[in-house]
């Protein structure tokens, strides 16, 4: 990397947008096999899709590789470059951030939005964002080869179907940064949820659990920990401890008949869990706040 360019150049928003009508363009330039592509800095934001061929993106924390159906953000003001291009294409998405009538809607609360909206201001970073699978990517080029024919000959309300498609792209690139089944999981945990507050006292299986709710065991508890920040059987332990505590103060169980009305195997289990949350025994708890 030794015959990098020391300093980079910047690329002024009027060489892309010189009437400003609308902050958005789509550009494809040819494929390249030069050895560099200076490095530089944008005056908006870029979305590259990678259409063909491979290269090494330069960005400010070193490099990482680029092949066919990558994509990277290049935020306004970051700095980037391409360096042993091998039939290289891209997809290049540009649009001025501050300018852009986007309705962002549902899609202002995901992980892409603000990924590429709310980037900081000091330090701007380029970075590959994800690698689309085949379908995704026959759709975005798809969408992308329509703008570019209606750039070359502009009909009845262009700028309004500009928008129209640059949004279907981000929805496409909005799938592809977060699965479905992430998506599935934000409506699915809150089932488990409420599923181990009705049951505490059964024996669960969580493999079951998992099939009831569409998710493989794996994805489940994945998913859960995501969203709880713990695994099922810690949700479901502290669960059942709390109601535990709750008949310690309210009865005079047994520790026994205790345990088993809260979900544990048996007495001694449920003495070493509650002891390793509370730091004291069933039997001294219930002296202290019976």
């Amino acid at each position: 990397m030794a015959n990098l360019p020391k300093s980079g150049y910047t690329v002024a928003q009027t060489e892309y947008f010189p009437e400003m009508k609308m902050p958005l363009r789509l550009t494809r330039p040819a494929r390249s096999s030069k050895r560099f592509h200076p490095i530089h800095y944008h005056d908006f934001t870029e979305i590259g899709i990678i259409v063909s061929g491979e290269a090494k993106h330069l960005i400010k924390k070193g490099s990482h590789p680029l092949a066919k159906g990558d994509v990277i953000l290049v935020p306004r003001g970051a700095n980037h470059g391409y360096a042993y291009m091998q039939d290289f294409g891209v997809l290049n998405l540009l649009f001025i951030q501050p300018r852009l009538p986007l309705p962002l809607l549902d899609f202002g609360g995901g992980k892409l939005a603000k990924k590429i909206f709310d980037t900081p201001r000091e330090n701007p970073v380029a970075e590959k964002l994800m690698t689309l699978n085949e379908q995704q990517f026959d759709e975005l080029t798809a969408i992308a080869d329509r703008i570019l024919a209606e750039e070359q000959s502009p009909g009845q309300s262009f700028y309004f179907l500009l928008m129209a498609l640059f949004m279907e792209i981000l929805v496409i690139l909005d799938r592809a940064y977060s699965p479905p089944e992430e998506f599935h999981s934000l409506s699915a945990i809150p089932a488990a949820l409420e599923f181990f507050e009705n049951n505490y006292s059964r024996d669960i299986d969580f493999d079951v659990l998992a099939k009831k709710i569409g998710m493989s065991r794996r994805t489940f508890f994945r998913h859960f920990r995501l969203a709880t920040g713990t695994s099922p059987l810690a949700y479901l332990n502290a669960i059942r401890l709390r109601k535990v505590t709750d008949l310690l103060k309210q009865t005079d169980m047994p520790l026994g008949s205790i345990a088993l009305e809260c979900g544990f195997s048996d007495g001694f289990l449920m003495s070493r869990s509650f002891k390793k949350l509370t730091g004291t025994t069933p039997t001294a708890f219930r002296k202290k706040n019976n």
